[in-house]
């Protein structure tokens, strides 16, 4: 996993390199630093996502997932269609179970952004991205069952 975020991240600041609307402060969360971004940018950023979705490498499509939920949530104005095409297709037919389980809720998340009771920008990767969408998802169970 975090060869994959490594990965992307360092995608992520290639991007911006040179650029003086890149905040240095942006570039430790690649989801926050595709704000500073210019459109242009952003249509390179979302066809190397696109890339990073289908990968053979798991820890690099895991990693994407967890990113482009986080932008989806951070920026619900854009357009990450095709992302979330993606996204849908793996969490019925990632190579692992790990895969499959993190677009499952991924897919769940972007469907319903209201089960998300926290601020998505805080948080820096994406482990700590999906515990707390495991454990909101977590508490809406339980919170079924005590009815």
């Amino acid at each position: 996993m975090k060869v994959g975020t490594l990965l992307v991240s360092a995608m992520m600041l290639a991007m911006t390199a040179g650029k003086p609307d890149a905040h240095a402060g942006d570039l430790g969360n690649p989801a926050r630093a595709l704000a500073t971004m210019s459109h242009a940018q952003l249509e390179n950023v979302k066809k190397s996502y696109l890339a990073c979705l289908e990968s053979p490498n798991e820890g690099v499509v895991q990693a994407a997932i967890g990113i482009v939920l986080q932008w989806r949530l951070i920026s619900p104005q854009e357009d990450l269609s095709r992302l979330e095409r993606e996204i849908n297709d793996l969490a019925v037919n990632g190579d692992s179970p790990v895969t499959r389980l993190k677009a499952s809720l991924a897919s769940l998340v972007i469907d319903n952004p209201s089960l998300v009771n926290f601020d998505p920008a805080g948080c820096d990767d994406c482990g700590q991205l999906f515990d707390a969408i495991t454990g909101a998802v977590r508490q809406m169970v339980v919170g079924q069952r005590l009815r």
